[in-house]
């Protein structure tokens, strides 16, 4: 008996079956140049915490607070951190991280170290003897003020001790892959408020971005991965309602209780953290 083949079974298999290997190709094609484009960009992410330490305050309900710092009567103290990650699969040198606050705050200390090594980070050697030069002569403008009262500071003098006091630069000699380092910065704030903060990167093919907050991250992932997984689902829906029509109709009522069944997923855990949130 010779083999016969049944070509209603190939009519209806092979046209799904070519778009299933074409779509394969295209998502390989698209995962080798996504994945060219992220060797190309190094991604470093980076979270801001802020440590309020004290803040002086001059009122009947709370009296009278005082802080101080150096013998320095002050309005506002604030221990900030910034953590900083590369995400990325890249090893990067001579990595300059910028520093400033703004023109209401200055910076009165300043550390850093990498967090595996716990080795000390230190400030730009361009940044520090600028530092150094701009501190001098102000202390020989001090000297002039001590000995002439009608002395007047320049005002080229003035715009530079504010940037130095707002801005600083850390070098980073080697910043290796999925590794972090931890910045650490003692403000001030004249105006008894929490300081503002930017942190800035200028490196070929590095880009910067501010770490969400985990419930943040989590919801926007469970949305993303949700949406993802809906279109996906539709196509093989569409793709088996095409091979074989007589399932349509019970294909259809499957993708409406899959759907449903994710909202009502989602509308329950939300009622079990209102409840949590109210109990608790």
């Amino acid at each position: 008996m010779e083999p016969t083949i049944d070509y209603d079974f190939v009519d209806k298999i092979l046209p799904s079956t070519i778009s299933l290997v074409v779509t394969g190709v295209f998502a390989v094609i698209i995962g080798v140049y996504l994945e060219k484009f992220k060797s190309r960009v190094t991604t470093i992410s980076y979270e801001i915490i802020f440590n309020p330490l004290a803040t002086s305050s001059h009122t009947d309900y709370w009296g009278e607070i005082e802080v101080h710092h150096n013998k320095r009567l002050i309005n506002h103290l604030n221990f900030i951190t910034v953590k900083l990650k590369n995400d990325s699969n890249n090893d990067l040198q001579n990595l300059n991280i910028d520093f400033n606050v703004d023109q209401n705050s200055q910076i009165l200390g300043q550390s850093g170290q990498y967090d595996n090594t716990k080795s000390g980070i230190l400030i730009e050697q361009q940044h520090y003897s600028y530092f150094v030069e701009v501190s001098n002569r102000n202390q020989v403008d001090f000297q002039q003020k001590l000995t002439n009262p009608n002395h007047q500071t320049p005002a080229q003098l003035t715009t530079e001790l504010q940037y130095i006091m707002t801005n600083k630069k850390f070098n980073l000699p080697v910043f290796n892959r999925h590794t972090s380092v931890t910045i650490n910065m003692l403000v001030e704030n004249f105006s008894g408020v929490q300081p503002e903060v930017n942190v800035g990167v200028i490196h070929k093919g590095v880009k910067l971005e501010q770490k969400e907050d985990e419930t943040t991250e989590l919801g926007k992932t469970v949305i993303y991965s949700s949406a993802i997984g809906v279109v996906i689902f539709g196509l093989f829906v569409y793709a088996i309602a095409r091979t074989y029509p007589t399932a349509t109709k019970p294909l259809i009522i499957t993708a409406i209780l899959g759907i449903t069944a994710s909202l009502l997923g989602l509308g329950v855990l939300k009622v079990f953290r209102f409840l949590k949130k109210i109990l608790s």
